[in-house]
């Protein structure tokens, strides 16, 4: 967590503090039908969305990804929505 310097002490943003309470993570499961996704394409359709605070495919196995959201902002369907929507067909597997 940040923490903000005024006037010699030191507080956290109220905003911040909120968005860490709220964030959750969903990991997802890309399947492998036989077509090509583009990686770059479903960062930048994640990336776009409010809500989605990070998202990174894994390095050990990339048909995997997880994904950090605002559980306020955004649900897991639509996140999976998103994914597929960018040429993906995708899977929860948790979250």
């Amino acid at each position: 967590m940040r923490a903000v310097s005024t006037k010699g002490t030191l507080e956290e943003p109220a905003a911040a503090v909120d968005s860490i309470k709220q964030a959750c993570f969903a990991i997802i499961w890309l399947k492998n039908d036989g077509q090509s996704f583009d990686e770059r394409v479903i960062m930048d359709e994640l990336g776009s969305h409010d809500g989605v605070i990070s998202a990174r495919f894994s390095r050990r196995d990339p048909m995997m990804m997880m994904v950090e959201y605002d559980s306020n902002r955004t649900r897991t369907r639509h996140i999976l929505d998103w994914v597929n929507g960018a040429g993906a067909v995708a899977q929860l597997v948790g979250c």
